[in-house]
């Protein structure tokens, strides 16, 4: 069943992944540029979010992954109580999917994965984390409509 979820397009260069997209339909999908990370291996593209990145790098060190929700909520809540020095408008406090996206975009790992509208943007990402030639990369491209 996934097969059919799912689709492959092997793209040459810049120009072909934008004619492609193009073809897709503008504002119906949503995209997140992701390459290979070095101590992945050569065939894992698995989506991991930054904190399941951050504890497999930290495994057997200080953090072990079932402590995982008792330190996030204690990341939020230290986020929480220092967020009014710098933040003008603060959240609901019950309302942790924005906090999570506010320390996410501050640089704290979280569970969150990011997606954009902009295709160009998801490319960058997918680039920016390799050397140069140091390829493939992919674009995940979910559809609004499957999602929801």
């Amino acid at each position: 069943m996934m097969s059919m979820l799912t689709k492959k397009i092997h793209c040459e260069d810049a120009h072909d992944y934008f004619k492609q997209v193009e073809q897709m339909g503008i504002r119906s999908w949503v995209y997140r540029g992701h390459s290979r990370f070095a101590d992945d291996g050569p065939n894992n593209w698995k989506l991991e979010s930054s904190l399941d990145r951050f504890l497999r790098n930290h495994q057997g060190k200080a953090i072990r992954s079932s402590s995982r929700y008792p330190r996030e909520r204690s990341l939020i809540n230290r986020f929480r109580g220092a967020a009014h020095i710098h933040l003008g408008h603060l959240p609901d406090a019950s309302d942790k999917l924005t906090w999570l996206a506010l320390m996410q975009h501050y640089g704290s790992p979280t569970r969150l994965l990011d997606f954009t509208f902009n295709p160009a943007t998801a490319l960058y990402f997918a680039l920016r984390e390799s050397g140069k030639g140091q390829g493939p990369y992919s674009i995940h491209a979910l559809h609004l409509d499957s999602v929801r």
